[in-house]
């Protein structure tokens, strides 16, 4: 056998297509055998034809994704009690505390699922960490199957009702929890508002960030800083790069390797940053070894062994997009830098940003709707911060997390200020009207661009010919300043939820009414489509749920009064003592109280 790697080794495009048809077969597997497609790739490799070896490839994602999906099948309900291994961290919810894990014993030892506490329990175990083992008691129940509970590999859901902590993280862990515990220490002399973005730039851990930040970085385009990605990991060997070129090349590879391998499993592993450590590792290796290896081809290798391993990867919307915007960055990004003008770090910045936004764009409009142009601005101001905090994370946040208490916040400020500044821009973004952009206007900007780029005539032609393409841009695409929503329900994307919303005219005030089982997009809404203000805010509960978004929505909007039930627990909210009426332009609500709920009518003024 003869295989000329120099002649017929994969091109760079035909690892892009063996990447993307492998994450295609792993998505919609198709019922293969398995032992038929190794037999295929066995002969492809011996025929020594690298297109067969694609082909082969892809075949063997479709049976590997088939037997993967065949194997993940819900657990029988039923009660449990025994021991459950954690893989994520706590964190609060709406309704008590949930967690992800691993059963540790009986048949289904090794089965992923999703852990709830209630607030009893959950408080017992808020400094509980990935790795630790809990004894719980409680039920096994059945699991909505999507994608992404798929891409969790969640296989039930296990409520308990007492938990208890028997053990600690295994050996190997201790590294990245050491390093996590130190990353975490240096950040408790921040601001309360802050921290929580801090820990997120370095680390992902984004668990305490306010529901209503949450929805600001959303809307400005700027929640991806705190997903922990490839720039992550890219700093990670650059601030590691001094110590490691001092050493030979075999303690060189193994200490980048466990670098790699200590972050990842301090980040809890999640699908972009295994991505691009993955892709990280290939390039070290690649270099190491005297090989060159480009970062596309380098980018198609990790995403086609990832998804081998792990189909159900390919139903990560997350792993997708830190694949497409690195993707971007890769091919695009330096063309755009050159063609832009002005200093070179901000032609890098801007380049970088629009190439990672342009790949996105497509998946981020089919899936979460129309997207507003102001990421792009957003992303250059707050970039260069973002790189730089996570770049203090690693060396000076260390350094703090090891000094006492008292000087944690002295030496924090310079990354406070970087920290304070983000969070700053993201404030200032989401009060900008500017246009959102669906995928008709994507298409014909897309046009616009092809065209204004592909002219090569001078003079008036020129000029002519890129006026065609600017009109069609503009008639195949669409982009229009969003404005408060008429009256009517929310366009929310929980069904059975509905958020009723009448805008304030010259005799009526403004009115939001919320549900007992308020959405948790509600708060996201009121940001994209720029409530700024509510006069009258009328829930139907008022529990621990309804308060805590009554907090997040006073925290993004101006709110004049909150009337709710007589027994509630919401903070400054009128009581409705008695039957109410509020005028809403064409209707008017009718409230009447009972006890802990408040039964609301919408009629027309009309039939008063």
């Amino acid at each position: 056998m003869a295989f000329d790697v120099d002649r017929r080794s994969l091109t760079e495009l035909e690892v892009v297509v063996m990447a993307v048809g492998t994450a295609v077969a792993c998505r919609w597997p198709v019922s293969l055998s398995l032992w038929a497609s190794a037999a295929s790739a066995v002969a492809a490799l011996l025929v020594g034809r690298p297109r067969v070896v694609l082909v082969a490839i892809v075949a063997l994602a479709a049976a590997r994704g088939a037997v993967v999906a065949e194997g993940h099948t819900d657990l029988e309900p039923t009660s449990w009690f025994g021991e459950v291994r954690l893989v994520t961290d706590p964190e609060e919810s709406r309704f008590g505390w949930v967690a992800e894990g691993r059963l540790n014993e009986g048949s289904d030892a090794g089965a992923r699922v999703r852990l709830s506490f209630p607030w009893a329990v959950g408080q017992e175990l808020a400094h509980a960490t990935a790795g630790d083992v809990l004894e719980i008691e409680g039920r096994i129940t059945a699991i909505d199957q999507n994608g992404w509970t798929r891409s969790r590999h969640l296989r039930g859901r296990l409520s308990a009702t007492t938990a208890t902590k028997v053990a600690g993280p295994r050996a190997w862990q201790a590294p990245s929890e050491w390093f996590r515990h130190v990353v975490e220490a240096g950040a408790d002399g921040m601001p309360s508002r802050l921290r929580p973005l801090y820990l997120g730039l370095v680390i992902g851990d984004d668990r305490d960030q306010p529901r209503s930040q949450q929805a600001e970085f959303r809307a400005a385009g700027l929640s991806h800083l705190l997903a922990v990605s490839g720039q992550n990991v890219a700093f990670v060997l650059a601030v590691a790069a001094p110590a490691l070129r001092r050493a030979g090349y075999r303690p060189r590879l193994a200490l980048t390797v466990g670098l790699l391998v200590v972050f990842a499993v301090a980040t809890r592993l999640e699908p972009s940053v295994v991505r691009a450590t993955v892709s990280a590792g290939i390039a070290a290796v690649a270099v190491l070894t005297g090989r060159r290896s480009r970062g596309v081809r380098t980018l198609g290798l990790a995403v086609t062994g990832l998804l081998l391993i792990d189909p159900f990867l390919a139903q990560s919307i997350g792993f997708a997009l830190s694949v497409l915007a690195s993707g971007g960055i890769l091919i695009a990004g330096p063309a755009i830098s050159r063609r832009l003008r002005g200093p070179a770090w901000l032609a890098d910045a801007a380049g970088i940003t629009i190439a990672a936004q342009l790949f996105v764009a497509p998946l981020l409009i089919w899936i979460f709707g129309p997207i507003s142009l102001v990421s792009l601005p957003a992303n250059v101001l707050a970039g260069w911060a973002a790189g730089a905090v996570m770049t203090w994370g690693l060396t000076g946040g260390v350094v703090a997390g090891l000094l006492p208490a008292g000087l944690r916040s002295l030496v924090s400020l310079p990354a406070s200020g970087l920290v304070w500044w983000i969070d700053a821009v993201a404030g200032w973004a989401v009060e900008l009207p500017m246009p959102r952009v669906g995928m008709l206007g994507l298409v014909g900007w897309g046009l616009l661009v092809a065209g204004w780029n592909s002219v090569a005539s001078n003079g008036r032609s020129r000029v002519m010919v890129r006026l065609v393409f600017a009109v069609a841009a503009v008639v195949s695409g669409w982009a229009a300043v969003p404005t408060p929503p008429r009256a009517g329900s929310l366009p929310l994307s929980a069904p059975g939820s509905e958020v009723l919303w009448w805008p304030s005219s010259t005799t009526n005030p403004s009115v939001l009414v919320v549900p007992a089982n308020s959405p948790n997009d509600l708060v996201d809404v009121v940001v994209a489509v720029r409530i700024t203000t509510i006069d009258i805010v009328i829930v139907e509960r008022g529990n621990r749920t309804t308060s805590e978004v009554i907090t997040d929505l006073d925290a993004v909007t101006t709110i004049g009064v909150v009337m709710a039930p007589p027994q509630h627990r919401i903070r400054d909210a009128r009581r409705v003592l008695e039957t109410t009426v509020v005028d809403v332009g064409g209707n008017h609500l009718t409230l009447v109280p009972d006890d802990d709920k408040l039964e609301i009518s919408v009629l027309d003024s009309g039939s008063r």
